[in-house]
């Protein structure tokens, strides 16, 4: 699922909330304290920079950042 059709369940299962993209896009692409944290168990191994990577690519595709 990309992030821009989760954002859009986002919309419908909140609807009437006002919410800023701009701040959700930020805190998508905030790693400070994550990269503090050990990495989780996970179904596949992934490279943490793997994953930062994919959420500030999808968030330049979709966003105004």
């Amino acid at each position: 699922m990309t992030l821009k059709k989760l954002l859009g369940h986002f919309a419908k299962k909140f609807p009437g909330t006002t919410y800023d993209l701009y701040h959700i896009y930020k805190s998508l692409i905030y790693f400070h304290e994550a990269d503090a944290e050990p990495m989780p168990r996970m179904r596949e191994k992934i490279p943490w920079a793997q994953v930062k990577q994919f959420f500030i690519r999808e968030v330049r595709r979709i966003g105004p950042i």
